[in-house]
């Protein structure tokens, strides 16, 4: 059984996660600040779903400056242009192409994103299915969970991956299928190792009788598996962008600084006292140089 004090720590850690996603969410659909990759528009509110606040902060430090205001939404007045929080204009920023050589700290996060959504809403769907037709292998309930939930993560995660480099590469759906493949299988088999590791831990040492997905706790035990997963997915996503088998989105400046230099020091990465300025308003239409 889980203590008290551990369950009110699940509630506070899942209700911060959700309310996350959901400003995510209302920032684009409603704020109109939709991003240039659609896929993005749900990679960034499943991550939020187990970074919580990180995943909050990444996505105004990141996701807002690859956005576009929608043009019933403007966000300045005509004659001043639409700035980012680094007071360049987005728009023209986004479409420079990107440096060649080593990848930059904030594409292997982007990179590590997608299949961290996949896994999130593959883990969603297994867990519960599993839960509720009581689906084991050879009798084990844990073994039931790990094969929906690699199953379904791939197929998600396959899929962002696919509607994330057809239209940043133009390639047909054949070979887009196949190069989405490619590119994220081995990113998604390295973030669930992470992953499997503390739920087994949890499942045969932490909680007797195990957890299950009617628990906040085994939730929350899941939040710290994912974050866990996306570390083990990291130097996975560093090895395929150098070899070029995913495609690098975005130049240096964003969230796990110390995790990047701690596993290859020499990425790029933006000084860490000008990720400290405050970031740009929720839901709005405020200049960002006024804050």
């Amino acid at each position: 059984m889980a203590p008290a004090s551990l369950k009110i720590l699940a509630d506070i850690s899942l209700a911060a996660a959700f309310l996350c996603a959901i400003i995510i969410l209302l920032d684009i659909r409603v704020g109109g600040w939709r991003q240039k990759m659609k896929v993005m528009e749900l990679v960034w509110p499943l991550n939020a779903l187990y970074w919580g606040p990180v995943a909050l902060w990444a996505y105004y430090r990141i996701g807002r400056q690859k956005a576009e205001r929608s043009a019933d939404r403007p966000a300045f007045p005509p004659s001043q242009p639409e700035r980012g929080s680094n007071g360049h204009n987005p728009a023209a920023s986004n479409d420079q192409e990107q440096p060649q050589g080593r990848p930059t700290w904030q594409s292997v996060g982007l990179s590590a994103s997608h299949c961290g959504a996949g896994c999130a809403l593959g883990d969603i769907i297994a867990d519960w299915s599993v839960f509720a037709a009581g689906f084991t292998v050879l009798g084990n309930r844990l073994g039931g969970y790990f094969t929906l939930d690699f199953a379904l993560a791939w197929l998600f995660g396959i899929a962002f991956q696919y509607f994330a480099i057809v239209p940043m590469k133009k390639l047909p759906p054949g070979k887009g299928i196949i190069e989405s493949v490619k590119a994220d299988t081995l990113s998604i088999a390295s973030f669930q190792i992470g992953m499997y590791g503390w739920m087994a831990i949890t499942h045969y040492l932490l909680f007797r009788p195990p957890l299950a997905p009617n628990s906040g706790v085994y939730w929350f035990m899941m939040q710290i598996a994912m974050i866990l997963g996306f570390f083990t997915a990291w130097p996975v996503n560093i090895w395929l962008l150098r070899r070029g088998v995913k495609e690098a989105m975005s130049r240096p400046q964003g969230p796990f600084l110390w995790v990047s230099l701690a596993l290859d020091p020499e990425l790029t990465y933006t000084p860490p006292w000008q990720l400290l300025a405050p970031p740009i308003p929720f839901v709005g239409g405020r200049d960002p140089d006024a804050y």
